[in-house]
């Protein structure tokens, strides 16, 4: 193992070196956040350098674009200094989410980047393995227990010190990639991979967060119908079908179709809400949405929005217990709250010019789907393992499609 590990390194090539130090802030991650944090950084001077430098031909709408996000930066960092905590605590509650307004930058880098997937995919697949194998024994050691949690909504121990939901997150993101490439290349639907998957897939609808199943499930299906030329509509209907069934004798997964079931069903009829998810997480609207009618244009402030959110549970006489007054769980509402609707607005004006000069459709609405709908249930850019998730899909989704571009040019020039 020392010897191939030394034979990958000296072998590097200029985007290898790009994918590692990724792959590394994603595995540190789980175990030391700072450390994490240095390995995206030396990622992100990479990308950037690699812009900087690259022969090809520079669209100028990218770097108009690069340009526009860096100004939205600086625009919602000053408006948010206006408020209490001064340009200190702004500029610490923002730098979380720093890499996102680095986003026509990192997709440029994935479309320049020519990567040998053959030769890095694994440095995403194993960190994430190895954390799944000591959970997948702890639930099989311990099944029974928490099979119950799951049906009462709590997450599932990890180990790790990610959050469950960025966790899962993590996880479909990887797996989202795996199942691309492998649509995508031949020669590496090898026994290797097929267990990497494999394991993946088990660990992610063992003690995946609905969050991550639900995303995953969507960008699967979109990959299939996007992907099934010579298959009739009826045969993806019982593949899927199959699939269904199958999930049903996984335990957890069963319990969280039951469980959201019993959370809606609640959250409805007007019943007790209190340690139902779903119904904690409608509560959390209905809060932050208050709280964006307050000050619809400029928000209230990054360093105010958690006290004044609280008081909006207590004013609009909450049936929740203190104890569970939650954050809002959704990544627009906070951004409205925060920032107000106009930063809001043109924040998602930019991220639609993106989507635009982002000509890869299928790639293009895999990555909205997948996100959006993270980000609607959960405030994916509030902590480090969301925003690296978000990094890493972005890269590995442009890097993806990049590849297969040159790999059509290439063969036309040689017909």
């Amino acid at each position: 193992m020392l010897q191939f590990n030394m034979l990958f390194l000296k072998n590097l090539n200029n985007s290898d070196w790009g994918h590692l130090l990724l792959a590394i802030s994603m595995a540190s991650i789980h175990f030391a956040p700072a450390l994490s944090s240095l390995f995206l950084i030396l990622f992100l001077l990479i990308a950037i350098r690699k812009n900087l430098i690259s022969t090809e031909v520079q669209p100028k709408k990218y770097l108009t674009l690069q340009g526009f996000y860096i100004l939205f930066f600086f625009g919602i960092l000053i408006s948010d200094a206006q408020f209490e905590g001064g340009i200190d605590r702004s500029s610490a509650n923002v730098q979380v989410a720093l890499p996102l307004f680095l986003l026509p930058m990192l997709i440029r880098y994935g479309q320049i980047n020519d990567t040998e997937w053959k030769r890095v995919w694994y440095l995403y697949a194993l960190p994430l393995i190895w954390t799944l194998i000591p959970v997948a024994l702890n639930y099989l050691a311990n099944s029974d227990f928490l099979s119950q949690m799951v049906l009462e909504s709590k997450p599932l121990p990890l180990y790790s010190r990610v959050y469950h939901i960025e966790y899962s997150l993590l996880i479909t993101v990887v797996l989202l990639f795996l199942t691309l490439i492998w649509i995508k290349h031949e020669e590496l639907r090898t026994p290797f991979f097929t267990v990497n998957y494999v394991l993946l897939w088990i660990g992610l609808h063992l003690i995946s967060a609905r969050t991550g199943l639900l995303s995953y499930w969507l960008g699967t299906v979109w990959l299939i119908l996007k992907h099934s030329e010579g298959l009739k509509l009826s045969k993806i209907k019982w593949i899927l079908a199959i699939c269904g069934l199958f999930l049903l004798f996984i335990p957890t997964v069963k319990n969280r179709i039951i469980n959201s079931y019993q959370d809606i069903q609640t959250t409805i009829t007007g019943g007790d809400i209190n340690h139902k998810s779903f119904g904690q997480r409608v509560e959390a609207w209905k809060a932050t949405s208050r709280l964006i009618k307050e000050k619809p244009l400029t928000g209230v402030g990054s360093n105010a929005f958690s006290p004044k959110l609280m008081g909006e549970y207590e004013e609009m006489g909450s049936t929740l217990r203190p104890s569970n007054w939650i954050g809002p769980h959704n990544q627009w509402l906070q951004w409205a709250a925060e920032y107000g609707l106009i930063a809001l607005f043109i924040g998602l004006l930019l991220l639609g010019m993106q989507m635009y000069y982002w000509q890869e459709q299928v790639i293009r609405i895999l990555w909205v789907l997948v996100l959006g709908t993270a980000s609607l249930f959960e405030s994916i850019a509030e902590r480090q393992a969301g925003v690296l998730a978000i990094v890493v899909f972005t890269v590995l989704m442009a890097s993806i499609a990049s590849k297969e571009k040159r790999d059509k040019v290439s063969a036309s020039v040689a017909n």
